[in-house]
C-alpha cells in the first residue's frame, strides 16, 4: 500500500485507528478531492465496520479516479468475498493482478474464492 505521511503517521496507522483515520482521510479530500488513495483507505475502514454499501461507493469513486491502481480492486474484492458474492471477488482479483501481476497474496485470496464460488459449503475465512 502506498503511504501517506500526515503528522508523522503512516495511512496504515490512520486505517487501524477507524476514528481518527477517518478525519484524516476526511481533511485529505477537503484539500484535494480527486486523490484516489483516501477514497480506497475510507473504503478499507467502511468493509472493517461492515459497512459494504459505503464501501462499494468509496471503492466505485476510487476506481473512477485511478482504475489502474490495483489497491482498490483488491479492496473490492475482499468485499466482495465478504458478501458471499465469490464469482465478482474472483473477477475483481484478477483484474488486480493484471495490472499489478506481482502480489502473491491476490493469488492466493483469488484461489480462495474460486474454491467457496465451486464449493458454497466452504467455511468463511477472514481476507485481509
Amino acid at each position: 500500500m502506498r503511504l501517506v505521511k500526515h503528522a508523522g503517521n503512516s495511512a496504515l496507522d490512520f486505517v487501524e485507528n477507524t476514528r481518527l483515520g477517518s478525519a484524516a482521510f476526511r481533511l485529505a479530500l477537503e484539500y484535494n478531492p480527486r486523490f484516489s488513495e483516501p477514497y480506497n483507505n475510507l473504503a478499507i475502514i467502511a468493509i472493517r465496520r461492515g459497512d459494504y454499501e459505503d464501501a462499494e461507493r468509496l471503492l466505485r469513486h476510487t476506481l473512477r479516479l485511478n482504475p489502474d491502481w490495483e489497491k482498490p480492486w483488491n479492496n473490492r474484492a475482499i468485499e466482495y468475498a465478504k458478501r458471499g458474492d465469490h464469482p465478482r471477488a474472483v473477477e475483481a482479483f484478477t483484474r488486480s493482478l493484471t495490472i499489478q501481476p506481482e502480489q502473491t497474496d491476490a493469488y492466493g485470496y483469488r484461489a480462495l474464492s474460486r474454491l467457496r464460488s465451486a464449493l458454497p459449503s466452504l467455511p468463511a475465512t477472514r481476507p485481509k
